[in-house]
């Protein structure tokens, strides 16, 4: 076993993989050893997230119509299952060292995020077809890589960084 470094950042990951160990061929790679079946079951993999991810906006349609249940409800119930099934396994990490502190706090304030926009999400999906609701959430992939994009490049120029644009 290694003893690796909890890193927390995503510059310290990039200063991490800078000094991976250099051989005849080049850096070396993770992935060395992998046969090529593997990428395909990883492929596959994604394919049924992203089939389970679509999925979301008419489940969500369909659970929301029910007599009794809004979007509030749903999303508080959703999200406090997979707050409740992650506890233990990130309470854990923290005590072994493998993330900090200050992680677990970061991961808790970004899931929190997360649900408050779900229930964004399915209070307008009361108002529109799954359809529109997933081409609409979907944008915000786009939205994101945009803002993270500008972020890095400001913070880059913060340090004295010249950045190509």
């Amino acid at each position: 076993t290694t003893n690796r470094p909890v890193i927390t950042t995503s510059e310290q990951a990039a200063v991490y993989l800078a000094d991976a160990p250099l051989r005849e061929e080049g850096a070396y790679i993770a992935e060395e050893g992998v046969s090529t079946s593997d990428g395909l079951f990883w492929r596959g993999v994604v394919v049924l997230l992203c089939a389970l991810w679509a999925s979301n906006f008419a489940c969500a349609k369909v659970i929301v119509s029910q007599p009794g249940v809004d979007a509030s409800l749903y999303a508080v119930a959703r999200f406090s299952v997979a707050a409740l099934s992650l506890l233990p396994g990130s309470i854990n990490a923290v005590k072994k060292g493998a993330i900090s502190w200050e992680t677990a706090k970061g991961a808790l304030i970004c899931g929190s995020w997360v649900a408050f926009g779900y229930i964004g999400q399915s209070v307008g999906l009361m108002t529109t077809t799954p359809s529109r609701a997933c081409v609409i959430c979907s944008l915000n992939c786009i939205f994101v890589a945009i803002v993270a994009e500008f972020m890095r490049v400001n913070a880059a120029k913060g340090r004295g960084f010249t950045t190509t644009e």
